[in-house]
């Protein structure tokens, strides 16, 4: 169900929208890692030059995440995203110029002259969209057809606007509060060396993961490394963005990589990124 306000579409449970999205204490925050890695990664995966983690404001559209555009937020009126949190899925405008909603907007007529948009809403619960996890070309991209990497990222986005809100709810207090657990052990065998992954490998722990790899593999002899990932639960941005630095480092130095046994939502997130190649 929509109504309608000096044109653009509203939603009918507005005023609950916004009571969630404030309540989440995310709007003019400082810029975080969490959400500049799956721009980035979104960015990358379908080459394009702008993405945003977009958060519909009552009268304007506040940017968490912008990769390659410096305003921190636009009037709502004119925003793509106003029409993205209506959608049940996602909005994909292939030339803005072809879509009568969108024509003369000054979006499109002037900067950034978005041509291409692809918006997938950020469901806090069914119904209650925040905002979206979008992306943009200044050309139109016929090409791009398939969101469901989008998609998938957009989950990831509300999982940090999540964890965002949790950390401001229990702060660490002289370092008391755990972050999520990961545990690793590494099994070398003549010339392969398997890491044995546990928990859930997030930005706590990523880089320091990172360094024992690259640790490991330097005081050994190493044709191969396998990544068992039997018993990973959760791979965030930061940690997947780590693990194809280990590959990329394994594929200078010569040496074979592969995860394995990974499961079914973790294989998901490989082939949305198009890296199941990587997988056994």
């Amino acid at each position: 169900m929509v109504a309608l306000k000096e044109g653009i579409p509203i939603p009918l449970n507005e005023e609950s929208r916004l009571s969630a999205l404030n309540s989440l204490k995310i709007l003019d925050t400082a810029a975080s890692v969490n959400f500049d890695e799956i721009t980035a990664i979104v960015a990358e995966s379908y080459d394009v030059p702008i993405a945003l983690v977009s958060l519909v404001d009552a009268k304007r559209l506040w940017f968490k995440s912008k990769h390659g555009l410096d305003a921190p937020e636009t009037s709502r009126d004119i925003s793509f995203c106003t029409y993205a949190i209506m959608e049940s899925d996602s909005l994909l405008v292939p030339d803005a110029l072809d879509d009568r909603r969108f024509v003369n907007n000054p979006l499109v007529t002037g900067d950034p002259q978005i041509r291409f948009y692809a918006g997938a809403p950020l469901f806090l619960t069914p119904g209650i969209a925040l905002g979206s996890l979008c992306i943009i070309d200044r050309k139109p991209r016929p090409d791009i057809t398939d969101l469901t990497k989008l998609k998938l990222l957009a989950e990831k986005t509300v999982d940090a606007i999540v964890d965002h809100y949790e950390q401001l709810e229990n702060p660490i207090i002289n370092g008391q509060q755990s972050p999520p657990e990961f545990k690793h052990k590494a099994k070398k065998e003549a010339n392969k060396i398997t890491f044995y992954m546990q928990g859930e490998l997030t930005s706590h722990h990523a880089d320091a993961f990172y360094r024992e790899v690259l640790a490991q593999v330097d005081r050994t002899t190493v044709k191969k490394i396998i990544l068992n990932l039997s018993h990973c639960e959760y791979i965030d941005p930061h940690g997947f963005n780590t693990l194809l630095q280990i590959y990329q480092n394994a594929e200078a130095a010569g040496i074979l990589f592969c995860c394995d046994a990974a499961s079914r939502e973790i294989e998901y997130l490989f082939e949305c990124m198009h890296t199941e190649h990587l997988l056994l």
